[in-house]
């Protein structure tokens, strides 16, 4: 979606993981991708104004790569409890090829174990 393309299943997935993840560890899912070569790497601090900025230049920076999900994020979820196949789940909802994302019936799976982690009774309704 950020490249101007229309909502699919994957960038619905994409952008589920990207709640869950900034909800499960408190911080930003975004990135500053490395910097090749001599250049100076850029601050987590520069990295939150440009979000927090929003808009096109951070969706271009996006598609661009310049920002990237912190997928070391999930780490830190092991040593709470997180099931390993929870944390499987979330990173391949945020995979940045879309032909690797979760499906929408997975995308479930994924936010009913992370409702039974935290004790919710029910994800969705039936109608």
């Amino acid at each position: 979606m950020a490249a101007g393309l229309s909502p699919t299943p994957a960038s619905d997935a994409f952008c589920c993981g990207l709640v869950l993840l900034e909800l499960a560890t408190g911080q930003l899912p975004w990135v500053w991708a490395p910097v090749v070569g001599e250049g100076p790497q850029r601050s987590p601090e520069s990295l939150a104004q440009v979000a927090r900025a929003g808009g096109q230049v951070f969706y271009d920076m996006v598609v661009l790569r310049t920002v990237c999900v912190g997928l070391h994020l999930t780490d830190s979820l092991r040593t709470e409890g997180y099931s390993s196949s929870y944390l499987k789940l979330l990173r391949n909802a945020v995979a940045w090829d879309y032909e690797d994302r979760l499906s929408v019936t997975a995308m479930l799976r994924l936010a009913e174990t992370y409702a039974e982690f935290y004790g919710v009774d029910r994800v969705y309704s039936d109608g």
